[in-house]
């Protein structure tokens, strides 16, 4: 197509009719799954591209696409050739998450190649790089958690891991439970959680590039030297992979608050620490404190607004990352099928894990901006079209995407989590006209975030009448009636007082819980 010879009229025609080619060719020289071609028909396919949608594409955009998410492939060795434009780009996404679908499937992936292209929901990038591809790697985020016995440190935290971290992507690993530097025990070495921590890091910038975060509660022995030694790096310039995050329990903060004194333990003495949250840890913790008063155990003592001044330099340094653990624990919707242990990478989710357990999810985001109508206003309808067929293409995910370990498979069918986030908020408010600190502002944040978990739970419980519920949501927080909201009330309940957080919602939940009353949920 040349666009003086041929005209921008043109240009549809040319899709059309290159489309197929680009499919035959790729499937040829491997870059595309050749079961593309045996389970749809690419005419029809062909026949719905529009270019015209790239019009919506600014040069920072289509510089993106170019340089990673665009199937490219070298020509005579050496000059790279792309085989895709945008809109093959989105076609060969909706095929590659499509394809087991095994009733409408041409139906399916055209609506979901119009999501796409109108870019009203992205998956995460590792989708758009692989999805239709032979490499299969469609969920690049792991959380795991690391025993104290030397199989779990080398297995859970070392190999396990390597093998998760040559697609790139992000892990995040909770290392409280090894024992401190010097304690006392056989099993896994004398030295502690620092070297185990510097060969995972050292085995996350030899498979990389991946990122990487080790999370310690704060009452961890070891903390204060690991923070010292992370200022000390970083003052001599050394690069880090790994970022020390830390899983800040309630009665840390209010220590901090009251200028109170903060213990420090060995995890090997105080092992029952780390499966507590709430009230309960809050009374287990001070009955150690009482034991190491006495003399029973190893202890150190300090100010917790010392400590607290060295976790937030960490943070805002770029070393290190904050997140609230009784917050995350006690509404942690999968709290019956193992324990929440860290976050993730960037702390924006939370995946509970068994015994031998990798957690992952299937991650995308709703294009706020694109939901809203002529006046303004949040446009519901449109919103729980997109989150409907959202929902589909991440669950198809979990079926798809070739996990490098059982044990993140296994995680992945029990619970089949999937996460479903926003972007678009600065766009959104700016068309509403509405000052970003305001609290007209923060009540649409509300607004919005409640209506996508609106739409978001009816479309799985939607899917479950169709697929089947997820193997593990018997005993759940969804089974037993508990939903956001409620989990509000739970949480308040442990911290002993009201927030000032809205707690009635704008819209009607009945009719979606006796939606998952009726059929459960696919997706926790």
């Amino acid at each position: 197509w040349d666009i003086v010879r041929d005209g921008i009229n043109r240009l549809g025609d040319f899709h059309r009719r290159v489309f197929c080619e680009y499919v035959l060719e790729a499937v040829a020289l491997g870059l595309l799954q050749p079961r593309l071609l045996e389970v749809f028909q690419q005419e029809k396919l062909a026949a719905a591209l529009d270019p015209a949608a790239d019009l919506s594409l600014d040069l920072a955009a289509v510089q993106a696409l170019t340089g990673r998410f665009l199937i490219t492939a070298r020509r005579d060795g050496a000059k790279v050739r792309h085989f895709e434009v945008p809109q093959f780009l989105w076609m060969r996404v909706a095929m590659g998450l499509s394809q087991q679908e095994k009733a409408g499937r041409e139906t399916h992936c055209l609506a979901l190649y119009d999501l796409l292209k109108s870019r009203r929901f992205l998956p995460a990038a590792p989708v758009l790089e692989h999805a239709g591809t032979p490499d299969g790697q469609l969920i690049g985020h792991y959380a795991y958690h690391v025993e104290n016995r030397l199989e779990g440190v080398m297995q859970h935290g070392i190999a396990d891991n390597a093998y998760l971290a040559v697609a790139g992507g992000s892990l995040a690993g909770s290392w409280t439970a090894v024992h401190g530097a010097g304690h006392e025990t056989r099993e896994p070495a004398s030295r502690g959680l620092a070297a185990f921590l510097d060969l995972h890091q050292s085995m996350l910038a030899a498979v990389g590039p991946v990122d990487g975060a080790a999370y310690l509660e704060t009452w961890h022995a070891d903390l204060p030297a690991l923070l010292a030694r992370r200022h000390s790096s970083e003052a001599s310039g050394s690069p880090a992979s790994l970022v020390l995050a830390h899983w800040v329990p309630d009665l840390f903060v209010q220590r901090v608050v009251a200028a109170g004194e903060w213990t420090l333990f060995c995890p090997a003495d105080v092992a029952d620490l780390a499966e507590l949250s709430g009230s309960a840890f809050a009374r287990r913790y001070a009955e150690y404190e009482t034991q190491a008063a006495q003399g029973l155990l190893w202890s150190r003592r300090l100010p917790a607004a010392d400590l607290w001044h060295d976790l937030v330099q960490s943070m805002l340094d770029g070393s290190a990352s904050i997140a609230f653990k009784d917050a995350c624990a006690i509404r942690a919707a999968q709290d019956h099928a193992g324990r929440l242990h860290c976050a993730s990478f960037a702390t924006d989710l939370t995946l509970n894990t068994a015994d031998g357990e990798t957690a992952s999810a299937a991650l995308g985001s709703v294009a706020l901006d694109a939901h809203l109508d002529a006046s303004g206003a949040l446009d519901l309808e449109a919103l729980r079209r997109t989150v409907r067929l959202a929902v589909r293409a991440l669950d198809n995910i979990l079926d798809l995407h070739r996990f490098p370990t059982e044990s993140a498979r296994r995680a992945a069918q029990r619970n089949r989590p999937l996460g479903l986030g926003v972007m678009g908020l600065a766009r959104a408010l700016h068309a509403k006209g509405l000052a970003f600190g305001s609290s007209a502002a923060e009540q649409f944040n509300d607004e919005f975030i409640e209506a996508l978990a609106f739409c978001a739970t009816a479309a799985s419980a939607e899917l479950a009448a169709e697929r089947g519920s997820y193997p593990t949501f018997k005993g759940s927080k969804w089974d037993r009636g508990l939903y956001p909201a409620d989990t509000l009330a739970l949480l308040e309940q442990e911290r002993g007082f009201v927030s000032d957080l809205p707690h009635d919602g704008r819209l009607d939940w009945q009719p979606v819980r006796e939606l998952v009353a009726t059929h459960g949920m696919r997706n926790s």
